[in-house]
């Protein structure tokens, strides 16, 4: 399933002198044009599913698809191909058969959120699974939301150092402005040979992380682009911000903050139906 994993910016500009991508995009295509015939609002690919160790299927439809310049339509492959068996979207399905490997029944892991269709799939196969949101500022790092959410922050979280063998942090990270913290964070927790394996918007062709957002002195914010907002599970109705889009000077920040290895994954399957642009995850080892 690992289309290529790699430890530097240099190593993946190397590699995409001899990647040949049309393979993929020549599948992705068919699918589309058969999409397209079958005259149907969805479409479902037979494949593969990790999560479920069973063949399944996946839909594949028009939410959060978007059109090029030249008209071209192009579904959103990380956040759809939705696993009819348990339900688990192209992104998360994809992250789930890279941790299956490392995560059994003594595994202590956290996991940066608690009120989503991920964090109750994992707590129903890990018992020692600790899920948290960020509920603002007005929480301490362990306190409970409405008596049912932990509320954490990932910059100076509840949990003793040296206690964890996982933290997961998935599409929460460019919502941080002082990033490197929860970084330092991670590795504070984490045991020896723990892992942080986590994901977030990253530009793949860059090496400098872009600054779409500071935080000021004062607390106040200052729009270096123009903002994006993603969707906060603790206020629907606003969104949160994102403060940077990450490129791959993120590799040394992890062996910055004392990470034995840290890398980046590049996925794409045809057998498991993990389709779109290769997604990217970082995986570190303390």
């Amino acid at each position: 399933m690992v289309l290529e994993i790699f430890s530097s910016f240099a190593e993946f500009k190397e590699w995409t002198t001899k990647d040949d991508p049309s393979p993929r995009m020549n599948f992705q295509q068919e699918i589309l044009d058969n999409w397209l015939r079958s005259d149907s609002s969805e479409f479902k690919i037979d494949g593969w599913c990790d999560a479920c160790s069973l063949p399944s299927q996946f839909v594949l439809d028009s939410l959060y698809s978007d059109t090029q310049p030249d008209q071209t339509f192009r579904p959103n492959w990380r956040e759809r191909l939705v696993c009819v068996g348990c339900g688990l979207n192209c992104r998360l399905r994809a992250s789930f058969a890279l941790l299956k490997p490392i995560l059994d029944q003594n595994s202590r892991i956290w996991i940066n959120e608690q009120t989503t269709p991920f964090y109750r799939f994992l707590s129903e196969r890990f018992t020692r699974l600790v899920g948290s949101e960020y509920g603002g500022p007005d929480y301490e790092s362990g306190d409970q939301i409405s008596g049912q959410i932990r509320h954490e922050d990932c910059t100076n979280s509840s949990h003793d150092s040296n206690s964890l063998s996982v933290v997961l942090s998935f599409d929460v990270m460019e919502h941080l402005p002082d990033y490197e913290l929860a970084i330092a964070e991670a590795f504070r927790v984490l045991t020896t040979g723990g892992v942080f394996f986590w994901s977030a918007p990253f530009d793949i062709n860059q090496y400098d992380t872009s600054v779409r957002a500071v935080r000021l002195i004062d607390g106040s914010i200052e729009n270096i682009q123009e903002p994006i907002f993603h969707g906060d599970p603790m206020n629907s109705s606003e969104g949160i911000l994102c403060f940077q889009t990450f490129g791959w000077d993120v590799i040394d920040r992890m062996l910055d903050a004392g990470f034995r290895t840290a890398k980046a994954y590049l996925i794409w399957s045809e057998h498991q139906v993990i389709l779109g642009n290769p997604q990217p995850f970082f995986y570190a080892t303390k």
